[in-house]
């Protein structure tokens, strides 16, 4: 058995090899593109943080084993389907093309804000979707993923809101036994709160003209 692999989105450090192509942070999300290397032989990976994928470009084939599964299976990705993995969620993947994929992460600071903002302090359940298809997430995906590299007073915080949107509508859609629906409170849930890690802090400065 392999040992498992830890990817933080807030680094350039991944144990796959990958490029890079653009970042946009803040106290909300962290909004990447990578280009991906071959993975031939396959890798155990795993975040501390929530993500959504969405990948882009030419299709391609996965394979894939999650947590409960015995056997890897092969999945055919097109272009706007998306994988949804909770934290410390361990994954087995293998692939030979070199996808390129927008992941949106999410911090445990965010997410314990969210659940009490919104769901009353209690996420629902969610299980680790492979290879989904939804359009409102494809299209907020793609929305985020076009802000990386823009400049103007207010991507920051554009780009936070519509992430807020997102992870709303993830647990709407696919998240099971929560007690009531989401409930939008008021304005800027994810920029709140003391206990932001000092990385998103200075990532969002950054991006700040």
């Amino acid at each position: 058995m392999q040992d498992v692999a830890l990817i933080d989105f807030v680094t350039d450090e991944h144990p796959l090899s990958a490029t890079l192509l653009g970042r946009l942070a803040n106290a909300g999300a962290i909004i990447s593109r990578y280009l991906f290397d071959p993975n031939p032989t396959g890798a155990r990976l795993t975040s501390s943080q929530f993500m959504v994928i969405m990948h882009e470009g030419e299709p391609f084939d996965m394979e894939l084993r999650g947590p409960e599964d015995r056997t890897f299976m092969r999945h055919h990705i097109e272009t706007g389907q998306f994988h949804i993995i909770p934290p410390h969620t361990p994954i087995d993947v293998m692939w030979v093309e070199r996808p390129q994929a927008t992941v949106i992460a999410y911090g445990a600071a965010v997410m314990n804000g969210i659940a009490e903002e919104h769901f009353n302090g209690l996420l629902p359940r969610l299980h680790p979707q492979i290879a989904a298809r939804d359009e409102i997430v494809q299209h907020l995906c793609a929305t985020l993923g076009g802000k990386i590299g823009r400049k103007g007073r207010y991507i920051a915080l554009c780009a936070e809101t519509i992430a807020l949107q997102l992870i709303l509508h993830v647990f709407s859609t696919f998240g099971v036994g929560a007690k009531t629906a989401p409930t939008i409170k008021g304005g800027l849930t994810m920029a709140r709160g003391t206990d932001q890690p000092a990385q998103y802090a200075q990532a969002r400065d950054r991006n700040r003209p």
